[in-house]
């Protein structure tokens, strides 16, 4: 069963306008200076965002919880999971949104993901949890 990340505008505007914004100024330093070093800076930072934050879903399979941002993957037992709470934490994650769910885990640092439908992945992810306690 999979979840795509629910995803708050302003973040989306935000990242939008940031690259937007760098290209924009490699592209002033060509056409002013002639210096065209900047422009496939830029698109290159602009590829390795995307291939790091897109697409960016959680999948629950029959022994694990995979999480994926871009080509980043994340493997979570539903056994090494200590709990899942609602969090609004700041802390760099795989998700689009501050309304998160936190995975403590037993091995491993915490991850914070932000699934759409929340309450359907709880209820999905728990009944799995149990299932393999």
């Amino acid at each position: 069963m999979k979840f795509t990340t629910k995803v708050d505008a302003w973040i989306a505007v935000l990242m939008i306008v940031s690259l937007g914004a760098g290209l924009v100024v490699a592209v002033s330093a060509f056409v002013t200076e002639g210096d065209w070093l900047g422009i496939p800076i830029m698109v290159g930072v602009i590829g390795l965002m995307a291939a790091i934050v897109w697409p960016c879903n959680y999948r629950l399979e029959e022994k694990e919880l995979v999480i994926r941002s871009g080509l980043i993957k994340w493997r979570v037992a539903y056994s090494d999971i200590k709990k899942i709470e609602p969090s609004n934490d700041l802390r760099s994650g795989p998700a689009w949104s501050l309304d998160r769910l936190t995975i403590s885990r037993r091995k491993g640092p915490d991850i914070n993901i932000s699934p759409k439908d929340r309450d359907r992945f709880l209820k999905e992810i728990k009944s799995r949890m149990s299932s393999r306690r």
